[in-house]
């Protein structure tokens, strides 16, 4: 029983840290005020896209590494691709530096589905719910935290963005250390598969891998038995694993339904990923923070509790979602299309700011409910 809490404690404790940046919610007033001096067309079209496209770039080798490692090392990786960025997003000056400080961070990003996956493969099958709803919430109270006390600090202390990043460092670096004493797994889901493992436990391990790292749904797929050879070190290889993921591939997406969802699900996210990604921009063009008093924070704060709430709901709305799910997709799909549209023809923040919220919310929830499909 003690087994499954220590390395619970110590990956929820590395993530509530790793999500404590409160520097994230005026990124764009930081870069584009006196320490950094950058120009608005620098920011939006030279060093934001580098995230974007080394982060599609990192997502398919980091998942295969991330099981041949063994997830730990990819853990650490992880931390010092965040610690990086921060680095020199403090000491770093100009628009070269400010674009490896993206490529730093889409390796902390990247590296989440080691931290989202790595639990699976040292605890037990009939603690996985519990465990991820731990994890899920460890980096949800950080993220909250960190937006509370960002607004916090600017609105009451009036501290400088410098010392927000100063702050991110500190804790990003915790979490570098903690990641340090993770247990390194004896398992996992390809190269060291056990030989006793179910195939439907690595099937649910491959559901939460693959979902968490590129936002594809493995819901209602059917996982081969892996090949094994005598041993949990050598029970894969990198043919085995290349030709086991092929297949895993053509079987999950002969059925027309996963195809749909699937398909949703990758456009969503790119959505939403644009979406955080520019939206600082946005507000800072509606509202310059030279000139105004401006409430990243406090929005970002609200958007992560109402977005919890709602994805927590979805688990107790009494819906036949196999029946429902597809419609409520799509009408919800169409409320967020509707709230974007607000949001670029707008001139006033606090309908930006609102739309921007109940995007986040709506965002979640449909999110959950193709969880549940």
């Amino acid at each position: 029983m003690e087994n499954w809490k220590k390395p619970t404690v110590i990956i929820c404790l590395y993530g509530f840290f790793l999500y404590i940046k409160p520097s994230e919610p005026f990124l764009t007033p930081y870069l584009m005020g006196p320490v950094h001096n950058l120009t608005e067309e620098e920011v939006v079209n030279e060093i934001y896209p580098v995230w974007i496209y080394s982060y599609l770039a990192l997502l398919v080798p980091v998942f295969l590494l991330t099981d041949y490692l063994k997830y730990k090392p990819i853990i650490i990786l992880q931390a010092l691709g965040q610690m990086s960025c921060w680095i020199l997003l403090l000491f770093g000056r100009g628009v070269s530096l400010m674009r490896l400080m993206q490529v730093f961070y889409a390796f902390g990003t990247s590296g989440e589905v080691a931290y989202y996956s790595y639990i699976y493969s040292v605890v037990e099958e009939k603690h996985y719910q519990l465990v991820t709803s731990y994890i899920r919430s460890a980096t949800l109270l950080g993220y909250f935290l960190a937006s509370l006390l960002s607004q916090l600090l600017v609105s009451l202390a009036d501290l400088s963005y410098y010392y927000l990043n100063v702050i991110s460092l500190v804790n990003v670096s915790i979490a570098f250390v903690i990641a340090l004493f993770l247990p390194m797994p004896k398992r996992t889901l390809f190269f060291y598969a056990s030989n006793n493992a179910s195939s439907e436990s690595r099937q649910k391990m491959l559901e939460k891998e693959v979902s968490k790292g590129n936002g594809t749904s493995f819901s209602n797929s059917s996982i081969p038995d892996l090949p094994t050879m005598g041993s949990e070190k050598t029970s894969g290889s990198w043919k085995t694993t290349l030709v086991t993921l092929g297949k895993d591939l053509k079987d999950c997406y002969t059925d027309t339904t996963l195809l749909r969802w699937s398909v949703w699900w990758a456009l969503s996210t790119c959505g939403w990923l644009l979406v955080v990604n520019y939206v600082q921009n946005l507000w800072e063009t509606i509202r310059p923070s030279e000139d105004h008093e401006i409430y990243n924070g406090a929005v970002e704060t609200v958007a992560t509790v109402l977005g919890a709430l709602g994805a927590l709901a979805v688990g107790y709305i009494k819906v036949n979602w196999v029946k429902w799910g597809e419609f409520s997709l799509g009408f919800i799909s169409l409320v967020i299309c509707v709230l974007l549209m607000a949001m670029y023809w707008t001139t006033d923040i606090w309908i930006c700011y609102v739309a921007y919220v109940l995007f986040i919310s709506l965002y979640n929830i449909v999110i959950t409910i193709t969880q549940l499909v």
